[in-house]
């Protein structure tokens, strides 16, 4: 991650809040139970959000042990047990099972855009048939992307869309609100979203 994106991500313990992206709520309705892959997890909303009725085991992963250390607090206060968690990056984790669903939210623009499309890729091989991938991503439009100076967030007309051809994939596009960076201000990003499901 860049100096600016560790900025950026510096701060309160929930800079994105406590609720859950639009696209994971939408999974918890498509889906009753299974297991969970949550990739560059963060502070853990998606996940403890799964996780909290009971119905998904959740395996969560990010590079940060600050971030994992308060998902792990946040679960243990929230008596729930049925989340895993391992610090680590996730461009070498090493899937040792399938997966019913893996969500990965904001977290692509931390990683080159070849590190990036190895991750999207390998997601197609640890996605049981019938599961989901969900993913959330700033694209190169707006405030993060004019914060951190990079080249490696994706661009629109549907580029990450391509990555599931032949599943069944629902895609928009649209400007969502980043976390304040000072009190009262709150800036916009252009980000992409993506549900694919695997055929059965």
């Amino acid at each position: 991650m860049s100096k600016r994106n560790k900025k950026l991500y510096r701060g309160k313990n929930f800079p994105f809040g406590l609720e859950p992206d639009d696209c994971v709520r939408r999974l918890s309705g498509l889906l009753n139970r299974g297991t969970v892959l949550d990739i560059g997890c963060g502070y853990g909303r998606n996940a403890h959000f799964l996780a909290g009725g009971g119905q998904f085991n959740v395996t969560a992963l990010d590079i940060d042990q600050e971030r994992i250390d308060v998902l792990n607090r946040w679960a243990d206060d929230s008596l729930i047990p049925n989340i895993i968690t391992q610090c680590i990056d996730v461009k070498h984790f090493p899937p040792t099972r399938e997966y019913d669903v893996c969500v990965i939210a904001y977290m692509l623009h931390c990683l080159s855009l070849p590190e990036a499309i190895a991750v999207l890729t390998n997601t197609r091989r640890y996605i049981r048939p019938g599961g989901y991938v969900c993913i959330a991503a700033f694209m190169n439009e707006g405030y993060i992307f004019d914060e951190s100076n990079q080249s490696n967030y994706f661009p629109g007309n549907k580029s990450l869309e391509g990555f599931y051809d032949g599943w069944i994939v629902e895609y928009k596009e649209g400007l969502v609100q980043c976390f304040p960076v000072e009190p009262g201000v709150v800036q916009e990003n252009m980000a992409a979203f993506v549900l694919a499901q695997r055929p059965i």
